[in-house]
């Protein structure tokens, strides 16, 4: 649930869930494709701002910037409501679908932006326990990012994360580092501020 006293027009927030019991939510193509056209659409019917998006077979992660106190609710309640009946019609099934209602983090600061954002982006090959997942997995936005290729995110959503670093490149490196490194860069950062 979103924390209305913090809330402001254009808030940015980590939002995520998975599977009930971490069962597999995508089994296909069809079913990542499906669902990621439907976060766009209705994103776009509540004005929100899709940043970042990673999808992997049992759960998801989003980077969303807000359009109003109750949008990002009304955007998730839309999405897991379709992706649930889809669902159960395509499986023949019946019952929960989804672990819970959706979790919503309040990103409130450049350091947990930037951190954010390379979590999500890395989710991949913490998921397949591959390095090269990132650059391979066709269900994430960071091809978008690192070949400045247009996509389903916009860019000017990018450049949210990526006006953080001195180039695309400065942040293919971050995301790609050692958590040593990333834990420097990171220290580095909070004297600055």
């Amino acid at each position: 649930m979103l924390n209305r006293r913090k809330f402001f027009s254009g808030s940015i927030f980590h939002v995520f869930n998975r599977g009930s019991k971490k069962e597999l939510i995508f089994y296909g193509n069809n079913d990542y494709q499906r669902f990621i056209e439907k976060l766009f659409f209705y994103a776009n019917q509540t004005k929100d701002h899709v940043i970042q998006y990673c999808l992997l077979p049992n759960h998801f992660h989003f980077l969303i910037k807000a359009n109003s106190v109750d949008s990002i609710s009304k955007l998730m309640l839309k999405l897991q409501t379709s992706h649930a009946r889809y669902y159960c019609y395509k499986f023949q099934q019946v019952g929960r679908i989804f672990q819970g209602k959706y979790k919503s983090i309040l990103v409130d600061s450049r350091l947990q932006l930037m951190t954010v954002s390379r979590y999500i982006h890395r989710n991949p090959i913490d998921y397949f326990q591959s390095e090269q997942a990132i650059n391979d997995y066709p269900w994430s936005s960071y091809p978008e990012f690192i070949l400045g290729s247009d996509g389903l995110v916009k860019t000017e959503d990018k450049q949210i994360i990526l006006s953080e670093f001195s180039s695309i490149a400065a942040y293919e490196e971050f995301v790609c580092a050692e958590e040593l490194v990333v834990q420097k860069i990171i220290k580095a950062e909070a004297r600055i501020i």
